[in-house]
Order: C-alpha cells, then structure tokens, then sequence
C-alpha cells in the first residue's frame, strides 16, 4: 500500500510539473503575434516528439514587419541574436501560404532555439535543398509538395536524417 502511495504522489508531482512547464511556455507564446503561436506551438511539439526540451523565452520577441532590409540584402526573415527575437518580412511572396509561414517560421526558430546555421548544400538532384537551414532556396514545400514536409521537419531536429527518395 505504501508503495502504491508513493507511485501515485511520484505521477501526480511529475504530471504536474508538466502541466506547468506547458502553462509557462503557452503564457509566453501568447505575447506573440496571434498569427504565428499555432505554429511556434507545433515547432515545440516536433522537437519534444523527437526528444528536445526546447525553451521558447530564448525567443523575446516575433515580430511581422513589411520589409526587412539588412547589410543590402531583403530578406524573408531573420533571427537576431543580440536582442534574440525573430522578424518576418510579411510583404514575402512565402508569407501568403500556411506552407511559407511554417517554414519561415521554423527556418529562425531554428536559429534560435536549435542554434542551426545556414546549411546551403543541395542533394544530388540539385533542386531541392537538404535543410530548411538553406537561405537560398525556397520553398521547401507547399501544398503540392507537402510530402517533403516530414524529411525538413525530422532534418532540423536531426543533421543525420538519411535523404529522402524523393531527392535522389
């Protein structure tokens, strides 16, 4: 009996604690542009599914701006990482589609929670980019593509993801 007490005491102190660590993670995305938190959400849920505790109050601040000019080049997005906040160029043609969003959005967190940095390499077929991390080509998906989805997704969690068929 005791040692049934104790099992459940460990559950419900461990389940709470989760419940906490989401609540404090939610409270925080909520200050975020309502466009983006379903995404930030799902970004924090694929890294948790693949064994990552990432902490979103690394991230300041999303901002959704109409142009992004840095060092003369215009930009789609970019993670700063003196002020640790991420800034998307809405006027982007990627901005339009839930497809662009999401990558944008995961291409800087991964800058910013995953510490990536560009990756520009293309696989053999010389098309499609073998990271989300490249700067250059886009998009990585869309809604016709959207098969491409889980390789970027299980790649910017995991450098040695093996390539897909699909590139070859």
């Amino acid at each position: 009996m005791k040692n049934l007490i104790i099992l459940l005491l460990t559950i419900i102190i461990v389940s709470s604690c989760k419940n906490n660590y989401t609540e404090e993670q939610d409270e925080h995305i909520n200050n975020f542009p309502v466009e983006v938190r379903e995404i930030v959400r799902e970004f924090l849920k694929e890294g948790k599914d693949r064994g990552h505790k990432l902490n979103i109050k690394k991230i300041h601040h999303i901002y959704l701006v109409d142009k992004i000019t840095r060092a003369k080049y215009l930009e789609a997005g970019c993670y700063d990482h003196h002020d640790h906040s991420i800034y998307i160029d809405t006027t982007n043609f990627e901005w339009s589609a839930l497809s662009g969003k999401e990558m944008l959005l995961y291409h800087e967190l991964g800058h910013g929670l995953l510490h990536k940095k560009h990756d520009n390499i293309l696989f053999k077929d010389g098309l499609n980019p073998a990271s989300i991390m490249n700067c250059c080509t886009l998009p990585y998906w869309n809604e016709q593509t959207i098969y491409k989805r889980s390789y970027y997704i299980d790649q910017i969690f995991n450098e040695n993801t093996l390539p897909p068929q699909w590139a070859m």
